[in-house]
């Protein structure tokens, strides 16, 4: 396994995060209250969908779920509902298990990239990511990153 910088086990990790240079403090605060109302409000068909986008992707390569803020956490008891799911303890150690980091809509990767560190860190064998939202790129840490939105049917970033 190539490690990151930082020792952790992570591919590739740097810095953590660097917003590109043509976002002003007024851009980042737009997306982040957008992100906070959209999580919020999360709920009926929106919420289904994710959950039923979550189910299909743990199953494809049966991983562990981890939600990250309250948004992450509801898609993933949305899902528990209908399907059995292999949740991760943060206060145990993951070593050799593959996890993915469930959230909702996101205005930057840092909670998903700060989770990754820490599941590399406690021995996470395989770090992915899967989210509400339409502009998903790579996520620090993350081998993939995976659109659990409606109108993208939970497709697969590398």
């Amino acid at each position: 396994m190539r490690r990151g910088r930082n020792g952790c086990g992570a591919p590739g990790i740097g810095p953590l995060l660097e917003y590109p240079a043509n976002m002003d403090e007024r851009t980042v605060l737009s997306q982040v209250l957008l992100a906070t109302e959209r999580n919020s409000v999360l709920a009926g068909q929106e919420l289904r969908q994710a959950a039923r986008a979550l189910t299909l992707r743990v199953a494809t390569d049966e991983l562990s779920v981890l939600g990250v803020g309250e948004a992450g956490e509801r898609i993933i008891g949305a899902a528990l509902m209908n399907h059995a799911l292999h949740l991760v303890d943060r206060s145990r150690r993951v070593d050799g298990r593959s996890i993915l980091i469930v959230s909702g809509y996101m205005a930057g990767p840092y909670d998903i990239a700060s989770m990754a560190t820490a599941l590399w860190s406690m021995g996470a064998a395989h770090v992915h990511a899967a989210l509400i939202g339409p502009d998903l790129g790579p996520i620090p840490g993350c081998e993939t990153v995976t659109s659990l939105d409606q109108r993208s049917r939970a497709t697969l970033i590398a």
